[in-house]
């Protein structure tokens, strides 16, 4: 997806807003779509952009979210993701 890409380059580049912003386009189309796989994947780059943002409350939210989705699909990679950050915060 387009806007996860570009919110990957913006939380790379330290532009954390813009990558938020990103996430959250992306978010709606996935939702538009019907597609857990993408919601809970962007919902861990959110939780990771703002735990390396220093935003320990919303990366958590975010990783909690997350870990819903991972488990209603089930994926074990975006489980593992969030259960990662969970664990670094």
């Amino acid at each position: 997806q387009y806007s996860n890409n570009l919110g990957v380059v913006n939380a790379n580049l330290r532009n954390y807003r813009e990558a938020r912003k990103n996430y959250e386009e992306a978010l709606k189309i996935y939702e538009a779509q019907n597609d857990n796989q993408g919601i809970g994947t962007t919902y861990n780059y959110l939780a990771a952009t703002y735990y390396i943002a220093g935003n320990n409350d919303n990366a958590l939210k975010n990783a909690f979210l997350a870990i819903e989705y991972g488990k209603k699909i089930p994926s074990d990679e975006i489980l593992q993701t969030a259960y990662k950050i969970i664990s670094d915060v």
